[in-house]
């Protein structure tokens, strides 16, 4: 997912998929038993975020900031426990003896928030609008493993899709459906776990997608109030929820904010309530003043800069060389508060397979990265424009690589700085003129989800346009792998291949960060969305 995420109960969990991510937070912050009203605790609390792009249909969110409103809004299909074991929400099973053909059953007594049951017809209408190119979902990438994908996303241009269904999606009956897979993909039921693409939706929202981005009818433990635009959004919690992780708190406002910094003294001032993410250069302070009420946690974002390939700028080894460039160790030092570490690889250490020293070019060493670009036939250009959205606290950090390549190189550069809503839709258009800032954080705990979405061509979040056929085809094959060793073993050749060929430099692994009023007295962490668990929050009494 774009930018951000992960929690406590990790460090032990690495060796088996056992990132504890929760479709709506883990069973740990729910009741004993499921029913309408469990969990309730009462008042209202406040949170920040930043401007969402979409909010429905769900299919359309594919970043960190609709993220955190669509998961109270939505249940999944999946959940994990926080000892790492996969559990059911909406789902009665998933099984499959082939890993190609998977039987979903669903249990019975789950409804929308207007009352419309949550059936087989609510999951596989959803699913084949979101696999339906003309919708130009963000999540429709996820749906290329089922059969029948390719029929309604034609690559040649002008080309019209020959179908609107997936072939491989089939109703047993109303609470039971398959899923056909194009190729094994033992990985599949975790996929799962990303609700956001495959989330169930009701008929009037995918008639009615204008209304329904600004009023989704969800399946989760809060359901939608309002949205100001570039103010709030305000939800509301659903007394009839039947799962196990009911909301605590009666309502919650996400307010919206343009800068972090400004969320910081709103948060100061006791006008905001649990405060996510701010900007580095207030993270001391903020840790000062809230002393127990600061929850720090390690998570599995990545962040790097990417290199547009549709520019043909530069060369790998030029690549190369502007790696080897960037100090890592005082970008994390002295930009980012400690909260972050180098990154070697672009898949974090959190999950299976991850991290390592897997990049040779990823250590500071002006003088080789001055050999390298030398052997290269120097830059390319003598000014380029660095890309990053403002107001998240990003600005210094990239500021800090450009004067590093300006000193090393005498590459001298600019920095375009748009919003975040803006700078998405910028990336999303490939309309970046030199390189970028962006994140990624897990939407299921796999190598594969960290180099599958951001590296294969012709998927919405593969900002670079990277294209590699050998790449690819490693990857498959550790999707088609037998066990978890093989798989990872596949994976980690793509990666290293990745990093040879360079279309993103990698630069940090991110750590959670946020603080919480005196107004809320338990703010548990969210393993999915590496932000505060927000149905669990408690308000004081």
């Amino acid at each position: 997912m774009f930018n951000r995420r992960k929690p406590r109960a990790l460090a032990g969990l690495t060796a088996a998929f056992a990132l504890v991510v929760t479709a709506c937070g883990g069973d740990d912050g729910g009741s004993e038993t499921p029913g309408a009203g469990d969990g309730a605790t009462g008042g209202s609390y406040s949170t920040n975020m930043s401007e969402p792009d979409a909010l429905g249909p769900h299919s359309l969110c594919y970043s960190s900031e609709c993220g955190k409103v669509l998961s109270v809004l939505y249940a999944g299909l999946v959940d994990m426990d926080s000892d790492g074991e996969l559990i059911y929400r909406i789902a009665e099973s998933v099984e499959s003896e082939d890993q190609v053909t998977w039987t979903i059953k669903l249990k019975e007594d789950w409804t929308f928030h207007n009352g419309d049951p949550v059936n087989a017809d609510a999951y596989i209408r959803a699913w084949n609008w979101a696999a339906y190119a003309p919708n130009a979902a963000d999540t429709n990438g996820f749906f290329s493993v089922i059969e029948g994908y390719d029929a309604m996303n034609p690559t040649e241009p002008g080309v019209k899709p020959t179908a609107t269904e997936l072939s491989g999606l089939k109703k047993v009956d109303d609470h039971t459906f398959t899923v056909t897979l194009n190729a094994p993909f033992s990985q599949f039921d975790r996929s799962l776990l990303y609700t956001n693409a495959f989330g169930a939706q009701t008929q009037w929202c995918l008639d009615n997608t204008d209304a329904c981005n600004e009023k989704p009818i969800g399946t989760g433990p809060y359901k939608m109030v309002s949205w100001e635009h570039d103010q709030s959004v305000v939800v509301e919690r659903w007394a009839d929820y039947p799962g196990e992780n009911a909301g605590k708190a009666d309502q919650i406002t996400f307010s919206i904010y343009a800068d972090t910094g400004t969320a910081f003294r709103d948060w100061q001032a006791g006008n905001l309530d649990v405060l996510n993410e701010p900007k580095p250069e207030n993270v001391e302070q903020a840790r000062q003043l809230a002393g127990d009420r600061a929850v720090e946690e390690v998570e599995s974002s990545f962040y790097y800069i990417g290199i547009p390939q549709y520019l043909d700028t530069w060369t790998p080894k030029q690549v190369h060389a502007l790696a080897l460039a960037i100090n890592r160790e005082a970008i994390v030092e002295n930009l980012l508060a400690g909260l972050a570490e180098p990154a070697a690889s672009v898949v974090p250490p959190s999950i299976p397979g991850g991290g390592g020293d897997k990049c040779e070019f990823c250590t500071y060493d002006p003088e080789r990265a001055k050999q390298l670009m030398a052997e290269a036939g120097g830059l390319p250009t003598k000014t380029i424009t660095l890309w990053v959205n403002s107001g998240a606290g990003n600005e210094e950090w990239v500021k800090a690589i450009g004067n590093g390549w300006r000193e090393t190189f005498g590459l001298d550069y600019t920095m375009e700085t748009p919003q975040f809503s803006d700078y998405l839709d910028t990336m999303q258009a490939h309309e970046l003129t030199g390189p970028f800032r962006a994140g990624w954080s897990m939407d299921y705990p796999s190598m594969v989800n960290f180099l599958k979405p951001l590296y294969f061509s012709g998927f919405p979040s593969n900002h670079t346009t990277y294209s590699n056929e050998q790449f690819e085809q490693l990857v498959e094959e550790g999707n088609a792998a037998d066990g978890e060793d093989a798989a990872i073993e596949k994976y980690t050749e793509a990666e290293r291949l990745l990093l040879e060929t360079m279309p993103v430099i990698p630069v940090y692994f991110g750590k959670a960060f946020y603080v919480y009023s005196d107004n809320v007295e338990s703010v548990p962490y969210s393993a999915l969305h590496e932000v505060p668990e927000y149905e669990s929050v408690v308000v004081s009494g």
